[in-house]
């Protein structure tokens, strides 16, 4: 429930921090509130069953790890 109620304020904060932010640059990319808010999550990435085996296959013989293309679906 604290957690919730630290996402909520966090949340808020971090739009007024990018408002404030945006209105003072001088130029280039306008910020957005994630870039100020310590709970944003990063993207996951989700593998099938066999593409786990390979990339535990590459580790065992020590090759370079090759993940799987985000859009394979598997």
């Amino acid at each position: 429930m604290a957690q919730g109620r630290q996402r909520s304020e966090w949340n808020r904060t971090s739009a007024l921090l990018a408002m404030i932010f945006n209105a003072h640059r001088a130029g280039g990319t306008a910020a957005k509130p994630s870039d100020f808010n310590p709970f944003k999550q990063e993207a996951v990435m989700v593998i099938g069953r066999e593409d786990a085996k390979n990339i535990f296959r590459q580790i065992a013989e020590g090759k370079p790890i090759r993940l799987p293309d985000r859009n394979s679906g598997t």
